[in-house]
Protein backbone atom coordinates (compact mmCIF):
# COMPACT_ATOMS: atom_id res chain seq x y z
CA UNK A 1 0.00 0.00 0.00
CA UNK A 2 1.48 3.26 -1.30
CA UNK A 3 0.59 6.23 0.72
CA UNK A 4 0.19 8.31 -2.76
CA UNK A 5 -1.68 6.09 -5.16
CA UNK A 6 -1.02 7.25 -9.09
CA UNK A 7 -4.38 9.28 -9.47
CA UNK A 8 -2.98 11.91 -6.28
CA UNK A 9 -5.04 10.49 -3.74
CA UNK A 10 -3.82 9.85 0.23
CA UNK A 11 -4.17 6.53 1.15
CA UNK A 12 -6.23 6.08 -2.21
CA UNK A 13 -9.31 7.52 -0.14
CA UNK A 14 -8.68 11.81 -0.10
CA UNK A 15 -7.02 13.76 -2.56
CA UNK A 16 -4.24 15.45 -1.63
CA UNK A 17 -5.06 18.81 -2.42
CA UNK A 18 -8.35 18.74 0.04
CA UNK A 19 -6.21 17.01 2.56
CA UNK A 20 -3.83 20.00 2.66
CA UNK A 21 -7.27 22.35 2.32
CA UNK A 22 -8.37 20.67 5.82
CA UNK A 23 -5.77 20.55 7.38
CA UNK A 24 -5.31 24.84 6.45
CA UNK A 25 -8.43 24.88 8.05
CA UNK A 26 -8.08 22.78 11.02
CA UNK A 27 -4.96 25.04 11.32
CA UNK A 28 -6.83 28.62 11.20
CA UNK A 29 -9.82 27.41 13.15
CA UNK A 30 -7.77 26.42 15.84
CA UNK A 31 -5.89 29.39 15.85
CA UNK A 32 -9.13 31.77 16.09
CA UNK A 33 -10.33 30.01 19.06
CA UNK A 34 -6.90 29.86 21.06
CA UNK A 35 -7.85 33.92 20.49
CA UNK A 36 -10.62 34.10 21.83
CA UNK A 37 -10.69 32.44 24.57
CA UNK A 38 -7.59 33.80 25.60
CA UNK A 39 -9.33 37.11 25.35
CA UNK A 40 -12.25 36.20 27.23
CA UNK A 41 -10.31 34.10 29.85
CA UNK A 42 -7.74 36.51 30.65
CA UNK A 43 -8.12 37.78 34.23
CA UNK A 44 -7.49 42.28 33.80
CA UNK A 45 -5.44 43.63 36.17
CA UNK A 46 -5.56 47.31 37.35
CA UNK A 47 -3.97 49.89 39.02
CA UNK A 48 -5.20 51.91 41.31
CA UNK A 49 -4.58 56.11 41.94
CA UNK A 50 -6.69 58.95 44.07
CA UNK A 51 -7.34 61.67 41.70
CA UNK A 52 -7.86 64.68 43.34
CA UNK A 53 -10.31 67.28 41.08
CA UNK A 54 -11.90 70.54 40.95
CA UNK A 55 -15.44 70.90 39.20
CA UNK A 56 -15.86 74.58 38.95
CA UNK A 57 -18.64 76.64 38.27
CA UNK A 58 -21.35 74.69 39.14
CA UNK A 59 -24.94 75.65 39.41
CA UNK A 60 -25.76 75.25 43.09
CA UNK A 61 -28.40 71.99 42.31
CA UNK A 62 -25.46 70.82 40.30
CA UNK A 63 -22.98 70.97 43.07
CA UNK A 64 -25.66 69.63 45.56
CA UNK A 65 -25.88 66.42 43.76
CA UNK A 66 -22.34 65.26 43.68
CA UNK A 67 -22.37 62.55 46.61
CA UNK A 68 -19.49 60.29 47.29
CA UNK A 69 -19.83 56.82 46.37
CA UNK A 70 -20.89 57.93 43.26
CA UNK A 71 -19.35 55.99 40.04
CA UNK A 72 -17.73 58.01 37.30
CA UNK A 73 -18.01 56.34 33.82
CA UNK A 74 -16.71 56.99 30.78
CA UNK A 75 -18.25 58.12 27.39
CA UNK A 76 -19.07 54.51 26.22
CA UNK A 77 -20.36 53.74 29.79
CA UNK A 78 -17.36 51.52 31.36
CA UNK A 79 -16.40 51.85 34.84
CA UNK A 80 -13.60 54.81 35.36
CA UNK A 81 -13.65 55.88 38.97
CA UNK A 82 -15.62 55.99 42.58
CA UNK A 83 -15.83 59.20 44.67
CA UNK A 84 -14.35 58.28 47.53
CA UNK A 85 -14.90 61.64 50.02
CA UNK A 86 -17.38 64.17 50.53
CA UNK A 87 -17.50 66.62 48.17
CA UNK A 88 -16.87 70.28 49.54
CA UNK A 89 -18.70 72.95 48.35
CA UNK A 90 -17.77 76.60 48.27
CA UNK A 91 -18.08 80.05 46.69
CA UNK A 92 -16.36 80.37 43.35
CA UNK A 93 -14.10 82.73 43.20
CA UNK A 94 -13.62 84.88 40.65
CA UNK A 95 -11.61 88.02 40.35
CA UNK A 96 -12.71 91.67 38.95
CA UNK A 97 -11.46 94.80 37.80
CA UNK A 98 -11.93 97.89 40.18
CA UNK A 99 -12.59 101.52 38.24
CA UNK A 100 -8.79 101.81 39.61
CA UNK A 101 -7.67 99.09 37.70
CA UNK A 102 -7.13 96.64 40.39
CA UNK A 103 -7.87 93.17 40.52
CA UNK A 104 -9.67 91.80 43.44
CA UNK A 105 -11.17 88.29 44.40
CA UNK A 106 -14.93 88.19 44.66
CA UNK A 107 -17.08 85.40 45.25
CA UNK A 108 -19.68 84.35 42.98
CA UNK A 109 -23.10 84.41 44.19
CA UNK A 110 -24.85 81.83 41.91
CA UNK A 111 -22.01 78.78 40.71
CA UNK A 112 -19.83 76.91 43.60
CA UNK A 113 -16.60 74.80 43.29
CA UNK A 114 -16.27 71.15 44.54
CA UNK A 115 -13.22 69.49 45.18
CA UNK A 116 -13.59 65.83 45.40
CA UNK A 117 -11.19 62.68 45.50
CA UNK A 118 -12.36 59.85 43.19
CA UNK A 119 -10.33 56.63 42.75
CA UNK A 120 -9.81 55.78 39.16
CA UNK A 121 -8.45 52.22 37.84
CA UNK A 122 -6.33 51.76 35.08
CA UNK A 123 -4.96 49.17 32.87
CA UNK A 124 -2.43 48.13 34.87
CA UNK A 125 1.62 48.93 33.49
CA UNK A 126 -0.13 52.16 31.97
CA UNK A 127 1.75 55.11 31.85
CA UNK A 128 -1.21 57.62 31.38
CA UNK A 129 -4.49 57.67 32.94
CA UNK A 130 -6.75 57.56 29.81
CA UNK A 131 -10.33 59.10 30.10
CA UNK A 132 -12.56 58.54 26.85
CA UNK A 133 -9.85 60.42 24.82
CA UNK A 134 -8.62 62.54 27.28
CA UNK A 135 -5.09 62.23 29.13
CA UNK A 136 -5.66 62.73 33.06
CA UNK A 137 -2.50 65.21 34.76
CA UNK A 138 -2.29 67.46 37.56
CA UNK A 139 -3.35 70.88 35.76
CA UNK A 140 -5.27 69.28 33.07
CA UNK A 141 -8.61 70.44 32.71
CA UNK A 142 -11.34 68.22 31.28
CA UNK A 143 -14.71 66.67 31.88
CA UNK A 144 -16.41 63.89 33.53
CA UNK A 145 -19.69 61.87 34.12
CA UNK A 146 -21.89 60.03 35.89
CA UNK A 147 -24.60 57.64 35.16
CA UNK A 148 -27.06 61.64 35.68
CA UNK A 149 -24.44 64.46 35.09
CA UNK A 150 -21.70 65.54 33.07
CA UNK A 151 -19.15 68.39 34.70
CA UNK A 152 -15.92 70.14 33.70
CA UNK A 153 -13.07 69.27 36.23
CA UNK A 154 -9.73 70.37 37.17
CA UNK A 155 -6.95 68.03 38.13
CA UNK A 156 -5.35 68.87 40.97
CA UNK A 157 -3.34 65.56 42.39
CA UNK A 158 -2.87 62.28 41.46
CA UNK A 159 -1.39 59.71 43.94
CA UNK A 160 -0.76 56.06 43.05
CA UNK A 161 -2.90 53.73 45.72
CA UNK A 162 -0.60 51.51 47.47
CA UNK A 163 -1.89 48.44 48.90
CA UNK A 164 0.46 47.29 51.44
CA UNK A 165 0.19 43.75 51.97
CA UNK A 166 1.04 42.46 56.16
CA UNK A 167 2.91 39.35 55.41
CA UNK A 168 1.38 36.35 58.13
CA UNK A 169 3.67 34.52 60.14
CA UNK A 170 3.72 30.91 60.14
CA UNK A 171 2.68 28.98 62.51
CA UNK A 172 6.73 27.79 63.42
CA UNK A 173 7.41 31.66 63.10
CA UNK A 174 4.35 32.46 65.44
CA UNK A 175 5.96 29.50 67.84
CA UNK A 176 9.36 30.38 67.86
CA UNK A 177 8.57 34.13 69.19
CA UNK A 178 6.69 32.66 71.71
CA UNK A 179 9.17 30.48 72.83
CA UNK A 180 12.05 33.32 72.75
CA UNK A 181 9.34 35.79 75.23
CA UNK A 182 9.70 32.52 77.70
Amino acid sequence: MTIIDKEGRLFSKINLLDAMIILVLVLVLSWVGVRVVNRYAQVKEYDQYLIQVRAPNLDETIAKSIHKGDIISTPTGAYFAQIITEPEISPTQVFVTTPEGKLIPRTQPKLKDVVFTMQARVPKGSFTIRYGNQTLKVGATGFIETARQKYTILVLSIDPLIEEVAEEESPLEQEMEAESQD
